[in-house]
C-alpha cells in the first residue's frame, strides 16, 4: 500500500495509478 501513498504524493503518480488500473 506504500505505492498508493507515493502516487498520492506525486502528481505523476496519479496518472500511473490510473494507468495501472486500466492495464490491470
Amino acid at each position: 500500500m506504500s505505492s498508493h501513498q507515493n502516487a498520492r504524493l506525486t502528481p505523476h503518480g496519479r496518472g500511473l495509478l490510473v494507468r495501472r488500473i486500466l492495464d490491470g
